[in-house]
């Protein structure tokens, strides 16, 4: 985010044609868990994380306001086939046997791969489920990224995930802990479809881009996710607009919208709402700590940014929102109101949640003053190092965290200021906070782990309203 660099989308497709041949072809359903020992290597600044590393670890800015110490870990294996890990998702580890065990387990997607995998502390990665884009990848050589992408706990239903699914093209939820080991996403408990649709004013109905980041609000349950158009990439044509060679994108001209929107599906009307449209490459999702902002990461190339939007309680009881197509501007009827027992009521009376159609604040390269992904002695961006893409806010401080070129920021959003970077030189995709303090970022062939100065938060913590 926030640079003015080109867009080489997520990493370079020579390193992902290799991989995804050789191992997505080979899956198999199996009785047998694929699991292999996580082996965990700390790399200090100054030492590169991998041999395709651009340069050493390096951290830029005041690391001690969010960081414990400059050092991250490596969490993957030697041996691992993962190619490019995207939607990390922290949930409690439910099969706890005795206190050695770790508490809780991440989850991630290969997009490339359609795999998601399960980490399980320091002990194993196992192959968690297959065709997670809701296909097999092998009937579609040539679809870049044929997986799944975000992951989210149903606030209202912990014991439910939800998925963005590319291969498909649409959202759906399922009980994820409790999923076969190495079977087909479509096998798992409760697999139910969300949205792989949106229904205009005029009844016309278009089918989603590839629906990339997911998130739940946890006053009214509804389900927010982006729609760009990366599920879509080929891997003969592994572009996206003037980076092509006839500086077009050929991703634009696939969306049946027309547009990149941004979504909120209602979980009592099922109704699937556009509730912003006026972003190009929308990618990452995030609410602020009190629930009354979101954020959403925007990936266009030459112009990234993060953008946020005040969350609004419509007066208008649920009979006046009808089916969500009826054109009525949501965002209007603004209500400061923001009291849990008044919005979670019964179906007849509940106020939906929406977000004014009008942007609040927007962070870029101009508002921070300063490209992200690089600084002194290191190379200038050439346009292949990564992107804005997953995001997600710190409970405890407020900050962002953000995937930018070559790493992760961490930004202070009231004051525009970027209290660190964490430069791996190598492409990342996402974060996710665990317990204890920990940050999980993944990206291109690697999952890492850091820990942050303050170590209060919990999985799921939430301020109140």
């Amino acid at each position: 985010m926030l640079f003015m660099a080109k867009k080489a989308i997520l990493l370079s497709f020579a390193l992902r044609a290799v991989t995804v041949t050789t191992y997505a072809a080979g899956i198999e359903r199996t009785d047998e868990t694929t699991s292999t020992d996580a082996s965990i290597r700390v790399v200090q600044s100054g030492t590169k994380i991998n041999e395709g590393a651009r340069f050493p670890l390096v951290f830029v800015g005041n690391w001690q306001k969010a960081l414990a110490s400059p050092k991250v870990e490596k969490m993957l294996p030697i041996d691992h086939k993962v190619v490019w890990a995207e939607g990390p998702l922290v949930r409690e580890y439910r099969d706890r046997d005795d206190t050695d065990e770790p508490s809780s387990v991440l989850y991630f997607s290969d997009t490339t791969t359609a795999i998601i995998y399960r980490l399980l502390g320091r002990k194993r990665l196992e192959v968690w489920a297959i065709h997670a884009g809701g296909i097999d990848p092998t009937e579609h050589p040539n679809l870049a990224e044929p997986g799944s992408n975000g992951m989210a706990t149903d606030e209202l239903d912990g014991e439910f995930v939800v998925i963005n699914q590319h291969g498909l093209r649409r959202v759906i939820k399922c009980r994820l802990d409790d999923h076969a080991p190495g079977a087909p996403l479509s096998e798992c408990p409760d697999f139910e479809v969300i949205a792989d649709s949106f229904t205009d004013q005029e009844k016309n109905k278009f089918k989603l881009n590839s629906p990339n980041d997911v998130i739940v609000h946890p006053i009214d349950g509804s389900v927010w996710f982006t729609d760009p158009i990366y599920g879509l990439l080929e891997k003969e044509r592994f572009c996206d607009e003037w980076n092509c060679e006839r500086h077009g994108s050929y991703l634009d001209e696939k969306s049946e919208t027309g547009w990149k929107g941004v979504y909120r599906f209602d979980r009592y009307t099922k109704a699937v709402d556009l509730v912003a449209r006026y972003h190009r490459r929308p990618n990452g999702l995030a609410f602020s700590p009190d629930l009354k902002t979101l954020w959403i990461a925007d990936s266009t190339i030459g112009n990234p940014s993060l953008t946020s939007y005040d969350i609004v309680v419509p007066t208008a009881t649920l009979d006046n929102f009808g089916d969500g197509s009826d054109g009525h501007n949501y965002g209007k009827d603004k209500e400061e109101d923001h009291d849990k027992k008044n919005i979670r009521t019964n179906a007849n009376h509940r106020r939906l949640l929406y977000i004014d159609t009008k942007a609040k604040e927007i962070l870029n390269s101009a508002t921070l003053g300063m490209t992200l992904g690089t600084t002194e002695g290191l190379p200038h961006l050439t346009g292949g190092e990564g992107v804005t893409d997953g995001i997600k806010i710190d409970p405890d401080t407020k900050y962002i965290w953000t995937s930018i070129p070559n790493g992760v920021a961490v930004i202070n959003p009231d004051s525009k200021e970027v209290i660190c970077q964490i430069l791996l030189g190598i492409n990342t995709s996402n974060v996710a906070f665990g317990d204890k303090g920990e940050v999980w970022l993944t990206g291109a062939r690697g999952i890492w782990r850091v820990q942050k100065s303050l170590a209060t938060s919990s999985i799921s913590k939430r301020e109140e309203l």
